[in-house]
């Protein structure tokens, strides 16, 4: 991932976390990448999808560390990630 990602400090912060699932809200995530996130995420499930063939910034800052996203609900804004035990 590149440096200058927008998303740079969400792939920290999951690096970082300790358990194997992380539910988060749409508004920390904000917080976490300083900046809000774009209409499509709050618009369409896509967006959070685990894109591993295309090379979209937001979703690889989780794919790269190891995370996957297991479940989306759009209209609490709500996201929860789980650990890939498949990848290294």
């Amino acid at each position: 991932m590149a440096k200058s990602s927008v998303y740079l400090q969400l792939s920290q912060f999951l690096q970082k976390h300790e358990s194997n699932n992380l539910t988060m809200k749409f508004e920390e995530i904000e917080t976490i990448i300083h900046r809000n996130l774009p209409p499509s995420a709050r618009k369409y499930q896509a967006w959070w999808g685990n894109c591993y063939n295309q090379k979209s910034r937001h979703c690889q800052a989780w794919l790269e560390y190891g995370w996957v996203q297991e479940s989306l609900d759009i209209a609490n804004e709500i996201v929860t990630f789980r650990r890939n035990k498949d990848a290294v």
